[in-house]
């Protein structure tokens, strides 16, 4: 099971080490102005999942409710658990992601009006 602090930890790493996250003059001041690197526009799909996964491994272990479709707050855990673990393997393991890209968002869509505690 993947755990928030850690994969909190991989994320900073990853945007750290990436090219795309190089600190330039122009960079920094259209981040300060705007909320966001020019350069995440590039992979706007990454970019995105980079974001959502860390709110999701907290909500997957925060949440004490789950939604009508389920028996249990385990099966829930374990669903959420589930969409993270694609998040994960889309940003870091490229390379053997079987998945589409598109897999991990339409799950998240479908359960969009759900993700509250």
């Amino acid at each position: 099971m993947l755990e928030f602090d850690k994969v909190v930890k991989e994320i900073k790493e990853y945007k750290r080490k990436s090219s795309y996250y190089l600190e330039t003059a122009y960079g920094l001041d259209f981040n300060c102005k705007n909320g966001f690197f020019p350069c995440e526009v590039y992979n706007l799909d990454r970019s995105i999942a980079l974001e959502i996964l860390p709110r999701l491994l907290y909500f997957r272990d925060a949440t004490t409710t789950y939604p009508g479709g389920f028996n249990s707050l385990e099966d829930w855990r374990r669903e959420l658990n589930n969409m993270c673990n694609e998040f994960y393997n889309y940003i870091f393991d490229e390379d053997s992601y079987s998945g589409s890209v598109i897999n991990p968002y339409i799950k998240l869509a479908e359960y969009a009006p759900v993700l509250w505690n």
